[in-house]
């Protein structure tokens, strides 16, 4: 889908700008990038951070109100227990794009009422492969 075709301010990056910020993590991408973003280490462990955007929790932390939901590559991350989300196990090269569509939606299930945050992955490899081809294609063409 679009984002330019959901009635609301969604907010996305790409992996160019994730590692132009030279953030270690995902969150702390969202924290330095995306508007109205925070994050709180509520157990002084940088690698699990609550996530809060506009007043609404992604947390690993069994028993606090969930109300993002996350997906990657289309498959819920919240865990069927508790909704919590395992921030540590989302590989920050792995991403290719994300996605924050704000206010609740039906589409994206249960606990979601502040938002969705939607990552895609894709293979770094494959892009920069893909701009070494159409390098070597352009030296080809200009050596013919």
């Amino acid at each position: 889908m679009d984002s330019t075709s959901i009635p609301a301010p969604v907010q996305s990056a790409t992996s160019r700008e994730i590692d132009r910020s030279h953030a270690p993590d995902v969150t702390a991408f969202m924290n330095r990038a995306l508007g109205s973003v925070y994050i709180n280490e509520i157990q002084e462990n940088p690698l699990q951070p609550d996530v809060n955007f506009r007043g609404y929790t992604a947390s690993p932390l069994l028993g606090t109100p969930q109300g993002i939901s996350v997906y990657l590559d289309g498959v819920r991350l919240n865990q069927p227990f508790g909704d919590v989300v395992s921030w540590d196990l989302i590989p920050r090269a792995a991403i290719s794009n994300i996605e924050l569509m704000p206010g609740s939606n039906l589409l994206f299930g249960l606990n979601s009422l502040g938002g969705a945050l939607s990552i895609k992955s894709g293979s770094t490899a494959d892009s920069h492969q893909d701009q070494l081809s159409a390098t070597g294609n352009n030296l080809c063409r200009s050596g013919q």
